[in-house]
């Protein structure tokens, strides 16, 4: 009995509205917040690939080590 209502407590759980309702009560502004999607948008662009960028740093040390033996 008592494992049926845990499940159905789970079940009606809503975190997204739990933390709406917390962040209102503290006085915290949450539509100020821009949104995951609007956030990955304003990134900077690389001229290059991420991968391009980390082979060119390590090649870059690369030399400078390889010139301390």
């Amino acid at each position: 009995m008592t494992s049926l209502a845990v499940e159905e407590a789970i079940r009606c759980f809503n975190a997204v509205e739990l933390l709406k309702s917390a962040s209102i009560a503290m006085g915290f502004v949450t539509g100020a917040y821009p949104s995951v999607r609007e956030v990955e948008e304003r990134r900077p662009k690389l001229g290059t690939s991420a991968g391009e960028e980390v082979r060119r740093m390590r090649d870059e040390r690369q030399s400078r080590l390889s010139g301390l033996k």
